[in-house]
């Protein structure tokens, strides 16, 4: 026992280590009428890193979305234990006390539940009436109902700071004024009590942190715009109409039919489509390509004006490397960009001094990876995302062989009909699930947008 006491002890100490806390003394006294700023309060949270995997607790009515990272599962529980040690056993029933005690909004306190231990947590609103408070668990995101009777006015391990974040999804806002009830439910039911990958690209506002969430691979801020359940901030938008002279863009692959396969499927809406390719010296020109790029990278100048489709090569914040990509948007208050890989199909959310001018000689190779629409079908709104991703990541995530037609364009984004070898429809048992329902498009026939570009065929000439 007393070494398991001590091996908590180290890991609440290394936890505190990371966040670079100054110790606090721990608060004994308690808010009180005379006090009611709460003085003794919880500290803020503290980030350990910028991308981690979270528990989705709590989504509240202004799309708040509360969640914490699973990987500190030690760190909460050594504070319930804790919690308990401090707590004699005269207080581990009802406190009939408590039901007499003026709760405010704000006040901090710990929920003692008899099944499950005490809890930190913060009053958000009191119901005198039904001896009830609604609760925010801190240290795991909850906005839960309690009982009066197992509240206690306290406020242990105060220096130790709250284990979950409140969050706002970074770059987008509601259709309107406000999140309608509709998509409110639509993201509860999809991310509530769902493990997913959170991204911090910038610095806390008013304690709330911009994120980026990614269900499975889907990135879930790009999908509700996607089904059209929320759109992108002004803020976000690049106006290519005030450029002035020419820009790098990258050349397209000369011809409509492809063999592909979808490597990582980052997005639905456009499915990222990887170009397989049947001669191994074009292969092999594409892998020197890519690590060659690691080394010259330092020599490349940072980026110099910032346009919608601009070819650059940016750094992987998940694993550090340096690839070519494409701008899509742009932050100018915040310095972020957000940008896909071009030859892998993934996009991110970066900093502006992590992207560089892409050489001239990297420019000539066309992008491996196309996004594209499937022709005919569109996704269906009203399946949730965790549905979506899991059975698009089951049917289209399968890294075999498939047969890509482009049919046409919406705008500039290609329009295709995917098959399998066997000549089987790719979609058909998602169409089958609704996933995808039919549609009517506006198609500009590819003929009038894929020229022949003969400067090219050195390169792609062993693709088919």
């Amino acid at each position: 026992m007393a070494d398991q006491q001590r091996n908590d002890e180290d890991l609440l100490a290394n936890y505190l280590g990371l966040l670079d806390l100054t110790e606090l003394e721990e608060a004994q006294i308690v808010p009180t009428d005379n006090n009611p700023s709460f003085a003794m309060d919880w500290l803020p949270p503290k980030l350990v890193s910028k991308q981690f995997t979270a528990h989705v607790a709590h989504i509240d009515d202004e799309g708040i979305v509360s969640l914490y990272d699973i990987d500190l599962k030690n760190v909460r529980e050594h504070i319930r234990k804790s919690i308990t040690a401090i707590l004699n056993a005269g207080f581990e029933g009802p406190d009939p006390k408590a039901m007499f005690t003026e709760w405010k909004a704000g006040q901090p306190c710990v929920v003692l539940h008899v099944d499950e231990g005490p809890y930190r947590g913060r009053v958000v609103e009191v119901d005198q009436g039904s001896a009830t408070c609604l609760m925010h668990y801190i240290d795991y995101g909850y906005v839960e109902p309690c009982l009066l009777k197992n509240m206690r006015n306290i406020v242990p391990l105060r220096h130790v700071p709250p284990q979950s974040y409140t969050c706002k999804l970074n770059r987008i806002r509601p259709v309107g004024k406000k999140w309608d009830t509709d998509t409110l439910d639509f993201m509860r039911r999809s991310l509530i009590h769902k493990e997913c990958y959170v991204r911090v690209p910038g610095d806390e506002v008013n304690g709330v942190l911009p994120i980026e969430l990614r269900y499975e691979s889907l990135w879930v801020n790009d999908y509700l715009v996607d089904v059209q359940r929320a759109e992108y901030e002004d803020s976000w938008k690049i106006d290519n109409s005030t450029t002035t002279g020419n820009f790098p863009t990258y050349p397209k692959f000369y011809g409509n039919e492809f063999m592909c396969f979808i490597d990582y499927l980052s997005s639905i809406n456009t499915l990222p489509l990887k170009i397989l390719f049947k001669d191994e010296a074009v292969a092999e020109l594409y892998n020197d390509m890519s690590f060659d790029i690691q080394y010259e990278v330092v020599n490349m100048s940072p980026l110099d004006g910032i346009f919608e489709n601009k070819a650059c090569v940016a750094l992987c914040p998940e694993n550090y490397n340096w690839y070519r990509a494409s701008i899509l948007q742009y932050n100018k208050t915040k310095g972020l960009v957000r940008i896909r890989y071009v030859d892998h199909g993934d996009t991110d959310v970066i900093p502006v001094a992590d992207i560089r001018e892409l050489s001239t000689k990297w420019l000539k190779h066309p992008p491996t990876n196309f996004s594209a629409k499937l022709f005919g079908i569109h996704l269906n709104r009203d399946k949730y995302i965790n549905v979506v991703a899991q059975q698009c990541i089951e049917h289209l995530q399968c890294r075999v062989l498939l047969i890509v037609n482009i049919l046409g364009y919406e705008g500039t984004v290609p329009l295709v009909d995917v098959r399998y070898s066997s000549g089987d429809w790719v979609p058909a048992a998602l169409v089958k699930q609704d996933i995808f329902l039919n549609r009517t498009v506006s198609v500009v026939r590819h003929t009038s947008l894929l020229k022949n570009n003969f400067a090219l065929t050195r390169v792609v000439k062993g693709l088919f």
